[in-house]
């Protein structure tokens, strides 16, 4: 059990306290027109979840650690514990968005348990870049209605992230959403964010 206290941390992580939640403008025109502010939470190289919770490290790459550091011994023992770590967080939190590499904004509208949510991920501009414009396939990003169940996917979408100075973005995306279950081009939406945020990081997860 001591060998996978580090995974189940990394699990632990997903529903402990989450970072500051600020405010961001969402847009969503389809069958009717919204226009609000929803609470914003954002990650830089680790994971979010649609569901309300703290961002949390990627399971295979704490597995990978616990590789280094000796806690567990074999890599196909690693594999499956982190595959089995994710597949709970998915369960109880919804798919994770992000990583390495990543920035992540999850947009929620609601009290925990029954939020809709609206998660974006790009690359992190690169050192010296201020902006950076992103379409498909670089933006993953997801519509989530609770418990969390991804209701829309995109078919299109320009984002652009800008750097206003350490940990902390400027993002603009806009989306053309369609419904899973969707039949139509009618079943489309098109969402539009406006947000400035500051992104928690791995050094940041207690």
């Amino acid at each position: 059990m001591r060998r996978l206290l580090p995974l189940l941390a990394a699990l632990g992580a997903c529903s402990g306290a989450g970072t500051i939640r600020q405010p961001a403008e969402v847009g969503i025109f389809g069958a009717e027109a919204r226009l609000e502010t929803w609470d914003a939470e954002a990650a830089e190289g680790i994971h979010l979840h649609p569901a309300p919770g703290a961002p949390c490290l990627d399971a295979r790459l704490v597995a990978e650690a616990s590789l280094r550091s000796g806690e567990l011994k074999a890599r196909a023992a690693a594999d499956a514990v982190a595959g089995m770590v994710e597949e709970m967080a998915a369960r109880s939190h919804g798919p994770a968005y992000g990583g390495p590499g990543r920035l992540t904004l999850a947009l929620r509208r609601g009290g925990p348990g029954g939020a809709e949510a609206l998660v974006v991920s790009v690359p992190i501009p690169e050192e010296g870049v201020k902006e950076r414009s992103y379409d498909l396939p670089e933006v993953a990003a997801g519509y989530h209605r609770p418990p969390p169940v991804l209701e829309a996917v995109p078919v299109w979408c320009r984002a652009f992230a800008r750097r206003l100075g350490p940990g902390r973005y400027r993002l603009e995306a806009f989306l053309v959403l369609r419904n899973e279950s969707a039949r139509t081009e009618e079943d489309r939406a098109l969402a539009v964010i406006r947000a400035e945020f500051s992104a928690a990081r791995a050094g940041d997860i207690r």
